[in-house]
């Protein structure tokens, strides 16, 4: 089912000529990403991934968790091998340069624009199709799914979710699209779990077309793809994803509004731009939320009102792509604007088959303003500091400080790091995450009387109480000789060998003269020789000296 030509959308130029001018400023939007480094989740899963730097590891790709083979080597659940293999290619082609992966990245931005494009062309007139495919491609909310290279999973996914629906349009497509459906929707599923949501776009823009599905061939088509991923995922053994617990799903669900009205408003004002956007801080007015649900709702209905039920089918689709974001959002709380990738292209749907004879007019001026637009926001990218910078900026709280915080702590500036640390500590409420960097960032630059004031800070915060914390807590006490309450916070643990915790035992039982119990606390430690373990108790004992030791007399003239 081809939509015919309106009269009102006359083609000027050639197809081929307009895609190709949509892909050339697309390029051009983000042309800054050359200048962009890596960034966040790049650092452990890109530059020290231990299997994409070698073509060889190419089988040991289909078997393992995507973050178990990162520098951090988690089980997240994840089972993406098309990602892990684009970033091998990076590695191949460009090394370890950053230029190189970003542009990578914009290549499948680009693939995807040209999937959804195909799509569009067989559901709106040409110039409309064409103007959905601009706001997918240039809409600034995109940025961050572009110029993350972590975040590639979201372009793959939605480049094959589109192509397989672009070829399995027709009711009775042939055996070649069949196929091509078939493995696009298979790529989708192995690129990143939601690619599995395919059928619910095929699914929905039949019931929109037809009233009910057709083309059973074309279901098996997506159903063999399915089932290719899940043998594939269950051979490798990987764990299921961790979800979220009941009590993030009631917090989720009691930020719903706010949650709800927050990407409404990105979808239509876009700025600022901002990866410090966080569930935990996320308390906009009422007068907020009231206006971005009601722009929603209306900005909805409006949609249906005049594309009919195939704009209808766009936004469930969007709906249900954006659907798994919420489980990430309840679990890790960081409202991160990448989720919006592939739910932009149903917005587009929709969009284009509403715009009717606008389309000449607000493909241009929609592509204007999203340039200037992104010319303002890439070159946050090119650094961490600098991307983290411009979210504290934008939002102060515990999260932005926090990661702030770290990357000066990355770079050796200690002063600002501790303080930034200390600041999230302090926020309301409270970036409890941060509560075991909050005490050794003073500890590893000697700054003795912040550590001091950074656990009473982790006290009124109310951080966790667990062997970690204790222990940090517990040394730093002792480094100012407080030895009661330094052991009292030792004991607070029934871990009997963890090194830290048995130092601060052992140099209390040195201190009371207790050498039975000093020798006793030695041997328990686990992982440390007598000899290290001696060395750092005398340290300890020796900076308590030193800090508790009255002030010299001096002569008064």
């Amino acid at each position: 089912m081809t939509p015919p030509e309106s009269p009102t959308e006359p083609l000027l130029v050639s197809p081929t000529a307009l895609t190709l001018t949509l892909a050339l400023l697309t390029v051009a939007a983000y042309g800054a990403l050359a200048l962009a480094g890596f960034v966040w989740d790049d650092e452990p899963l890109v530059v020290r991934n231990t299997i994409t730097g070698d073509w060889r590891n190419l089988p040991q790709m289909f078997t393992v968790d995507l973050w178990e083979v990162s520098s951090v080597g988690i089980n997240s659940g994840y089972f993406r091998p098309l990602m892990l293999m684009s970033l091998t290619l990076d590695r191949a082609l460009w090394g370890l340069s950053a230029a190189g992966h970003h542009l990578h990245s914009l290549a499948w931005h680009l693939a995807a624009t040209m999937s959804l494009l195909s799509l569009l062309k067989k559901a709106a007139p040409p110039w409309s199709a064409l103007a959905g495919a601009t706001v997918f491609a240039l809409h600034p909310a995109q940025s961050e799914a572009v110029a993350f290279i972590a975040a590639r999973n979201d372009l793959m996914v939605a480049t094959f979710t589109f192509l397989a629906a672009s070829l399995l349009w027709e009711e009775r497509p042939s055996r070649c699209a069949l196929l091509g459906g078939g493995l696009a929707a298979a790529a989708a599923a192995l690129s990143k779990e939601s690619g599995l949501f395919v059928g619910g776009l095929v699914l929905a823009l039949d019931l929109a077309r037809f009233g009910r599905p057709r083309g059973w061939p074309r279901y098996l088509a997506l159903a063999l793809g399915a089932l290719f991923w899940i043998g594939l995922r269950t051979a490798a053994g990987i764990d299921p994803a961790t979800t979220p617990d009941w009590s993030h799903w009631r917090y989720l669900l009691d930020q719903l509004p706010a949650l709800g009205a927050h990407y409404s408003l990105k979808l239509l004002w876009p700025w600022p731009l901002t990866t410090g956007d966080t569930l935990e801080y996320l308390s906009p007015p009422l007068w907020k939320v009231i206006l971005g649900l009601g722009l929603s709702l209306g900005g909805a209905v409006a949609l249906v009102l005049r594309g009919g039920r195939l704009a209808l089918a766009g936004l469930a689709f969007a709906g249900l792509s954006f659907a798994p974001s919420l489980a990430a959002i309840a679990l890790r709380g960081q409202m991160g604007e990448r989720y919006l990738y592939a739910p932009l292209g149903g917005v587009a749907l929709a969009l284009a088959l509403s715009l009717r004879g606008r389309a000449l007019i607000f493909a241009p001026a929609f592509a204007l303003v999203s340039i200037l637009t992104l010319h303002q926001r890439l070159p946050d990218w090119q650094s961490g500091l600098e991307l983290w910078a411009s979210a504290l900026g934008h939002e102060v709280n515990g999260y932005t400080q926090a990661a702030v915080a770290h990357e000066l702590n990355n770079r050796g500036d200690g002063p600002r790091a501790c303080s930034l640390f200390a600041a999230a500590l302090q926020d309301d409420p409270p970036y409890t995450t941060v509560c075991e960097n909050a005490l050794r960032c003073p500890l590893r630059y000697g700054y003795i009387d912040k550590a001091v004031e950074a656990v009473a800070l982790a006290d009124a915060a109310r951080c966790p109480q667990d062997d970690v914390m204790l222990g940090l807590q517990g040394l730093i006490l002792a480094h100012v000789g407080r030895w009661d309450e330094a052991l009292a916070r030792a004991e607070r643990s029934e871990n009997l060998t963890d090194p830290t915790l048995n130092l601060v035992r052992a140099a209390a039982a040195r201190q009371a003269g207790d050498e039975v119990g000093y020798t006793t606390r030695r041997a328990a430690a686990a992982g440390v020789s007598p000899q290290e373990f001696d060395e750092h108790a005398a340290r300890l004992l020796d900076a308590a000296a030193r800090f508790t030791a009255p002030e010299p007399a001096t002569m008064t003239p």
